[in-house]
C-alpha cells in the first residue's frame, strides 16, 4: 500500500518584531472520522505557559491537490507550566491508503539535554492514519492526561499516557524515536498496556514521544504521537525534592569518575544508552569513591546510587 506524507508547515504570526521567543514544548495530532473519506483534525501545539508569542494562525498544506490554507488556532487550557494552542481543519482525502501527517516548526525550547542545539532544531509533531474500505472508517486514541500532569515520587517521574480510543481499538504503547537528531533519555520506558510513562529525575529540560497504536484484526490502521517535555528541574522544585544528592565529576569524565555523597554509598551501577548494566559494586557508606572508567566507549551512562538508608538516586554522565 502506497504511503503519502502531507506536510502541516507551521508560519508564525507575529504581534511585533522580536516576539518569537523559544517556548514550544511538543504537541500531537488528533483526527477523527466524519464520513467517507473525510477527516477532521486537531492540531495540538503545547508551549510555555508564560509565553507571550502570539500563534493565533498556522499555514496548512494538506497535499499538492489543493492550494494552502490558513487555518484559525485557540488558546484553550493552561496548567502545570503548560499553554495549549489548538487549531482545526476538515480534508477529504482522495483515494484509501496509508497517510503520515506532519507539522514542523521553528522555535523549540532551548536547552532540551537529549536533543543537542534544541533551540536550532524543528518540533515535528506526527500522526499516522490507513483509509481501508476493509478496515472501515477509524478515529485516532485521545491520550486523556494533560501534558503537564507530570509527577515526581520517590525519584521517579511519571506520566499517565493512558488513552482511550472511539472505536474499541485495541491501544498498544511504545517510545518513539526523538526527531530530528535526538535521542532517548537514559531509563526512560513506557508500559505497552498501561501507557504509564517513567524514567529517573535526570537534572534539566527532557522530551521524549509517546505512541500509541490502534490495532484492528491485528492490524495497526492508526497511530497517535505525542511529543512532551519533561522539566525536571521545575518538576522537583515543586515536589521539595531538592534534598543533598549524589555527585559525580568531573562531567564529562575521560579516565576517573569521582563519586561523592554525604548520606554515604551503599551500592552503585553504571548502565549505558540501551540499559544494560554495564558494573555494579558495594560502597560500604563510604562517602567518596573514585571510579575508574578508562575502559568504556565514550557516550552517554547512568550512574545509579543507593544511599546508606536505601534510597536510589540517578545520575547522567558522559565518558569522552
Amino acid at each position: 500500500m502506497k504511503t503519502r506524507t502531507y506536510l502541516l508547515g507551521l508560519l508564525v504570526v507575529l504581534l511585533a518584531p522580536g516576539a518569537v521567543a523559544q517556548d514550544i514544548r511538543g504537541g500531537e495530532i488528533h483526527y477523527s472520522h466524519v464520513s467517507g473519506n473525510t477527516y477532521d483534525f486537531e492540531i495540538h501545539l503545547d508551549v510555555m505557559a508564560d509565553s507571550q508569542t502570539d500563534r493565533s494562525s498556522i499555514q496548512w498544506n494538506p497535499g499538492s491537490e489543493v492550494p494552502e490554507m490558513w487555518l484559525n488556532g485557540v488558546e484553550g487550557e493552561s496548567a502545570n507550566g503548560v499553554k495549549r494552542w489548538t487549531y482545526a481543519a476538515r480534508y477529504t482525502y482522495p483515494s484509501p491508503g496509508s497517510y503520515v501527517i506532519q507539522v514542523v516548526d521553528s522555535f523549540r525550547v532551548a536547552g532540551i539535554e537529549n536533543i543537542p542545539q534544541s533551540q536550532n532544531t524543528v518540533v515535528l509533531l506526527m500522526a499516522e492514519l490507513t483509509l481501508s474500505p476493509v478496515a472501515g472508517p477509524n478515529s485516532a486514541a485521545v491520550i486523556q492526561a494533560w501534558p503537564g500532569d507530570i509527577s515526581v515520587q520517590n525519584n521517579t517521574v511519571s506520566h499517565n499516557a493512558a488513552a482511550i480510543d472511539p472505536d474499541d481499538d485495541l491501544l498498544e504503547y511504545s517510545l518513539a524515536a526523538v526527531t530530528p537528531g535526538g535521542v532517548l533519555p537514559i531509563g526512560v520506558s513506557v508500559d505497552p498496556q498501561t501507557g504509564l510513562l517513567t524514567m529517573p529525575v535526570l537534572p534539566g529540560r527532557w522530551t521524549v514521544v509517546i505512541r500509541v497504536d490502534e490495532i484492528r484484526n491485528e492490524q495497526v490502521i492508526g497511530s497517535t504521537f505525542r511529543e512532551l517535555m519533561i522539566d525536571m528541574d521545575a518538576l522537583t522544585a515543586v515536589a521539595e525534592i531538592q534534598t543533598p544528592r549524589p555527585k559525580a565529576f568531573p562531567n564529562p569524565a575521560t579516565h576517573s569518575l569521582r563519586l561523592e555523597y554525604e548520606q554515604g554509598i551503599r551500592h552503585y551501577r553504571i548502565f549505558n544508552v540501551s540499559g544494560q548494566q554495564l558494573y555494579t559494586q558495594n560502597g560500604n557508606t563510604q562517602t567518596a569513591i573514585d571510579l575508574d572508567v578508562s575502559a568504556l566507549s565514550p557516550g552517554w551512562y547512568l550512574l545509579e546510587v543507593y544511599d546508606a538508608g536505601g534510597e536510589r538516586h540517578t545520575l547522567q554522565w558522559v565518558k569522552q
